[in-house]
């Protein structure tokens, strides 16, 4: 069951785009933002890259294996979007585990080395294995999911015995911090500049809106503080007033929902990565994000 009805959640988001623009305040920065220096080449993202406990190793990983005791692997956060400088994190569900993993190798792809994670404790037969990684606050990789390729990475769980088959389509996006009032947009593969950024206070519940363009707006409600897992609320049953992390995204008279993805928070600095869907079901879009509410 949805949320809510189309018009009703498209009739919040447009309350929310009055309320924000009615609270945002124009920076008065050069309107000239710069985004760092953008990373499209795995090698340069491995040499800047930071996983703590990790060590970069040349060459590629070992060779898979698959037998009735090689783990199994999924993702819990295929996309992982923060700001440079912070972490994000990377999540991985685990099973059919024979002892104990020992070790999760991480490679982007087309890489000439890649990281070695080794891993103490028991691990147990299921469960789940959180990876921060963040990149310097100077340099950032903008894209998201499948259109981002120099941001994709493939993930290996290793026992004593035996190795997960590449686990791959995994991204990792992250953005420079934005100036106060001031963010960066990007939909399916095109970029825009946010004219201001608004931290709004909606009585039951928080937004956060990234204004573009003059008839654009991102709207990201209840945030934590960290890295957010989006509820979908396109075919889920919960939405903003549930309290729970959401997203959508207004063009025109065109109103998008988030199905999946993440946001992150840290007081000042919001940015979403994720898949955002039509109400009908008809069409999708990939969206990345920042903002500076202060």
């Amino acid at each position: 069951m949805k949320f809510t009805s189309y018009s009703l959640a498209k009739q919040l988001l447009i309350v929310s785009l009055l309320l924000g623009l009615s609270q945002c305040k124009k920076s008065s920065v050069d309107p000239t933002e710069s985004n760092g220096i953008e990373l499209t080449d795995p090698n340069e993202i491995s040499k800047v890259m930071v996983i703590p406990g990790a060590t970069l190793v040349q060459g590629t990983p070992p060779p898979t294996t698959n037998t009735s005791d090689t783990p199994r692997l999924s993702t819990a956060t295929p996309d992982v979007s923060t700001i440079s400088g912070q972490d994000g994190t990377f999540t991985i569900n685990y099973s059919n585990v024979v002892g104990t993993i020992t070790v999760i190798y991480i490679r982007f792809e087309d890489a000439d080395s890649y990281f070695k994670i080794p891993l103490s404790g028991n691990s147990g037969s299921s469960g789940q294995i959180t990876i921060p990684m963040r990149i310097p606050e100077k340099y950032s990789i903008v894209g998201s999911g499948s259109k981002n390729s120099a941001g994709r990475f493939c993930c290996f769980a290793s026992t004593a015995s035996a190795r997960e088959v590449a686990l791959c389509n995994n991204s990792f996006n992250s953005v420079v911090p934005p100036r106060p009032g001031k963010g960066a947009v990007n939909i399916d593969g095109k970029s825009y500049d946010a004219t201001a950024v608004c931290n709004m206070d909606l009585g039951s519940f928080k937004g956060y809106g990234i204004v573009f363009g003059d008839d654009k707006f991102i709207a990201l409600y209840n945030l934590r503080s960290g890295t957010n897992k989006l509820v979908d609320i396109v075919n889920g049953s919960k939405g903003p007033t549930d309290g729970v992390p959401c997203a959508a995204y207004l063009e025109g008279s065109n109103f998008y929902g988030g199905v999946s993805g993440t946001a992150t928070y840290n007081g000042k600095v919001v940015s979403v990565s994720g898949v955002f869907e039509d109400y009908y079901g008809n069409s999708q879009i990939n969206v990345s994000a920042s903002g500076n509410c202060q």
